[in-house]
């Protein structure tokens, strides 16, 4: 079990995991894998992106899929001018607060399920054309999407929003 490399995680029951502490010290595993009750896991089919969660210490293996329980709890996630054309997975960050990704060839984005979303940022992602934000939060107060193609954004189910930077948009509908 230890040589094994391709392990990601090895799942345990709730009284399993609690022992780990004091039994764990027995217990081996490759460094590639985790202790947890849930295994499931994200697709994030953008290599880049992936590259950069694995650079940040959040997977381990470049292969479309990180575990939800090393992304769950993040945040403040920033990953800018990495060449990253799909933010694919971002859903599954549940506790995102601040994302930066700008300076990205990313073209579409849906932070849709972000509900605890406050600082959007995604400056001079110049393909960007279309964007998904959640809709009845109370806590996204800013959002910067300068220097790419939106022509039209809802913000209406944004009551708090404070910032709302569009400057070099083609926009034709708020």
């Amino acid at each position: 079990l230890p040589n094994n490399d391709d392990l990601r995680c090895i799942k345990l029951s709730q009284s399993q995991y609690n022992n780990l502490s004091s039994k764990g010290d027995n217990w081996q595993k490759p460094s590639t894998a985790s202790w947890s009750t849930n295994c499931e896991e994200v697709y994030i089919p953008d290599d880049n992106f992936e590259k950069e969660l694995i650079s940040l210490g959040y997977d381990f293996k470049l292969d479309n899929y990180v575990l939800k329980s090393n992304i769950i709890n993040i945040t403040v996630l920033d990953v800018i001018n990495k060449d990253i054309s799909s933010l694919e997975g971002i859903a599954s960050f549940e506790n995102l607060i601040t994302l930066r990704a700008g300076f990205n060839n990313i073209t579409t984005l849906d932070v849709s399920a972000l509900g605890k979303l406050n600082n959007l940022e995604l400056q001079r992602s110049s393909d960007l054309v279309s964007i998904t934000l959640p809709n009845n939060s109370s806590n996204l107060e800013s959002i910067d999407i300068n220097e790419s193609k939106i022509t039209s954004i809802d913000v209406s189910g944004l009551p708090n929003l404070k910032l709302l930077d569009l400057n070099t948009n083609p926009i034709t509908e708020l």
